[in-house]
């Protein structure tokens, strides 16, 4: 073949070979910069909040019976598959919450969210370890007055309220009219006084009158102790050790404590700015003037007829009950309300008139300052406590709940037959009681060294008296 034609033929080859591996290259640039299957936009779901924030977790404390807690895990598992934000919910007593909360507030240790009761959170909030919320408006502008009262501070909310549960006297009706001749409880202290001094009990190893002398009573008592002997005595009150509302919820039920009268120099008509000079040109608020009142002293005959239970003891209030060794016993409504029937009976709160009166426990959630997960916590709590997931737990509980208009009209018959009729009005007198929560509760203290004879009745209404005049912060 002639040079020349094979020049010819190489550049024709190579031109076709340029041409080629041009087309090729092209291809294969096209294919590199096409996403991976699993990166294509139309198919990646996973959520902004869960990658911005990888490897943490929501953690949340709670105080619920397992039922309720069951279906709050359900809620929770419906947000985590909604938001993508992986939420650990733990469920441990309010003692254990209580104990450590201050402390783990105070180290930055404590969970995102946590559960306490509603008059507490005021007392973190003044400290600066919250931060304040915005509940959706359904649920706040309709939730009850005395309970923006508790949660409420500085123009801001600083919790958000889950639930009501109103303290209620049980007893065993089986038992109660044998022992003691009666088929219900009394209303008035003086009717109460009236049926403690009928019976006889066996106290302390002997036969004595329900009302003995103070001093025998505790002579007895310190005799018996000295000797190292068994006390035996049938009491008439019992309530859970670790709850001191439920010690006050059963002061207001006999009249050891109560709120003053409505003709009070008209205490409810006063403006709540209404202030009163006194002598040391202290302003105090009308609380002081007309604090709730106290008959301390007439009961210190029966200071041996209450009797605490404690986690350690070794029958449950309950077991008390239903073996008659407890005369009537104060619980939330929600742990009553299971185990009514022929065993177990219940005085409903609507049927207490004023001056006597029971407390509502409350539960509400609070965010730490502290919190990393502030977008998260928020956005979790108004969704369990949207108006819909709030009938959920109406439907598998015996709670009462700080719910919508639409919600509060379905259950207002309940709200009447459960609530005691101050706290569904807006009643000056409670604020005042709730504005002074925190004082009342340290003061019980003192109240169970009271009933065991260890603090003088005066010492105790002293303080009493000394508590109403401390200015709260509203």
């Amino acid at each position: 073949m002639p040079k020349s034609k094979r020049t010819i033929i190489i550049g024709i080859m190579t031109l076709i070979l340029l041409v080629l591996l041009t087309q090729f290259g092209s291809g294969l640039k096209q294919l590199m910069n096409q996403p991976r299957p699993e990166e294509d936009e139309g198919e990646y779901n996973e959520p902004v909040s869960a990658i911005d924030k990888a490897g943490l977790s929501l953690e949340i404390d709670v105080s619920l019976s397992q039922e309720v807690f069951k279906e709050l895990m359900k809620l929770s598992g419906q947000f985590e598959r909604q938001h993508g934000i992986v939420v650990d919910l733990r469920n441990r007593t309010e003692q254990e919450i209580n104990e450590d909360l201050e402390q783990s507030l105070a180290l930055q240790e404590s969970a995102d969210v946590i559960m306490i009761r509603s008059e507490r959170v005021k007392r973190y909030a003044l400290t600066g370890k919250l931060l304040p919320q915005e509940p959706a408006v359904e649920t706040w502008a309709y939730s009850p007055e005395w309970l923006k009262e508790v949660l409420s501070w500085n123009g801001y909310v600083w919790g958000t309220p889950y639930y009501m549960d109103p303290y209620v006297l049980v007893w065993n009706p089986v038992a109660l009219k044998p022992q003691i001749g009666i088929e219900k409880p009394p209303i008035s202290s003086r009717e109460w006084h009236a049926a403690m001094r009928g019976p006889q009990e066996h106290m302390f190893g002997q036969m004595q009158s329900i009302r003995p002398q103070l001093s025998s009573t505790l002579s007895m008592m310190e005799q018996s102790i000295k000797n190292d002997e068994r006390q035996v005595s049938l009491p008439w009150f019992a309530w859970e050790e670790q709850d001191p509302y439920a010690l006050l919820a059963l002061m207001w039920r006999l009249g050891i404590i109560t709120m003053p009268s409505d003709s009070d120099d008209k205490q409810n008509e006063l403006p709540d700015d209404a202030v009163i000079k006194q002598r040391d040109n202290q302003s105090l608020g009308k609380s002081a003037a007309h604090p709730w009142q106290e008959t301390l002293k007439e009961w210190e005959n029966y200071r041996a007829l209450f009797e605490p239970v404690s986690p350690k003891n070794e029958k449950s209030i309950w077991e008390m009950i239903n073996q008659g060794d407890v005369r009537f016993a104060i619980v939330p409504y929600s742990e009553a309300a299971p185990r009514l029937g022929e065993m177990l009976a219940v005085e409903m709160p609507r049927d207490i008139a004023p001056p006597y009166g029971t407390w509502v426990k409350s539960m509400s959630y609070i965010v730490p300052a502290h919190t990393e997960m502030e977008e998260e916590a928020k956005l979790w709590i108004q969704f369990v406590t949207d108006a819909k997931q709030q009938q959920v737990v109406l439907e598998n509980s015996s709670f009462l709940l700080p719910a919508s208009r639409t919600s509060q009209i379905e259950i207002w018959d309940l709200w009447n037959r459960y609530l005691p009729a101050v706290y569904i009005h807006s009643d000056m007198r409670l604020k005042e009681a709730l504005r002074h929560a925190s004082e009342l509760e340290r003061w019980h203290i003192n109240v169970r060294e009271w009933m065991k004879g260890k603090v003088n009745a005066d010492i105790l209404v002293k303080e009493y008296k000394a508590l109403w005049k401390l200015r709260p912060a509203s």
